[in-house]
């Protein structure tokens, strides 16, 4: 298949199967919203087998990650999370809510879990205390052109407390880039993969966006992408 890699400021992004660049990425943290165990057949590459496509990215992370955050929804079978590596000792939960909720079937929505692992930070921010529960989401916060997108509120949060300054997180489920967004707004060097084309491209203009207002406060002129494709 084709592959893209673009760098806009401090992140690096590439248009590929996360399977086949994973194992050369550096990271000190891996915060991700993988496809779900109950997404429909067809609906997002991969979704013919979530597990398995889970397992084959995260054992192939390089020893130096020291922390990993899976986000799902609250009707997302948690079996799935077999597929973290035994180095990773369970941390905790973080509920992420939703301000307005609906209805999935018989089920109430309007939440989403966190499942963090790994090592947890203890920066000189005071925090040694990690919440169990983020701020709500509010309506408009999930950004349009994935139909998966998550609340950018909630991936401040986890980007503010699973990873430290001036460490590289890593996405490997990219999506339309709202970690990256998360990221380039604490300041946090970002490598973000997403395999299909169409939320890459959304992914890259919306952290290039990001990335150019976060340098008005510290660089006269926004950092231009430059990118390199091999097909």
């Amino acid at each position: 298949m084709s592959f893209e890699r673009v760098e806009i400021g401090n992140a690096v992004l590439y248009r590929a199967d996360a399977r086949d660049v994973v194992a050369g990425l550096e990271a000190d943290a891996v915060i991700t919203d993988p496809v779900w165990p109950n997404c429909p057949p067809g609906f997002l590459p991969g979704a013919d087998d979530p597990g398995g496509l889970l397992r084959d990215v995260l054992g192939a992370l390089k020893a130096e990650v020291k922390r990993l955050v899976v986000c799902m929804r609250t009707d997302s079978d948690p079996r799935i999370l077999t597929a973290v590596p035994a180095r990773f000792p369970f941390f905790r939960t973080t509920n992420m809510e939703y301000a307005a909720t609906g209805y999935i079937g018989r089920k109430l929505g309007g939440m989403e879990v966190a499942y963090a692992f790994g090592e947890p930070i203890r920066s000189a921010e005071g925090q040694r205390v990690i919440p169990g529960n983020a701020p709500k989401a509010q309506p408009g916060e999930v950004a349009a052109g994935h139909p998966c997108a998550r609340a950018i509120s909630h991936m401040l949060f986890l980007c503010r407390w699973y990873s430290d300054e001036g460490e590289v997180v890593l996405d490997p489920f990219m999506g339309s880039g709202t970690t990256g967004v998360a990221c380039a707004r604490l300041g946090r060097r970002f490598i973000g993969i997403e395999i299909e084309p169409r939320y890459f491209d959304v992914a890259c203009k919306r952290i290039e966006q990001a990335q150019k207002q976060a340098d008005l406060f510290t660089q006269p002129e926004a950092t231009a992408p430059v990118q390199e494709a091999l097909v």
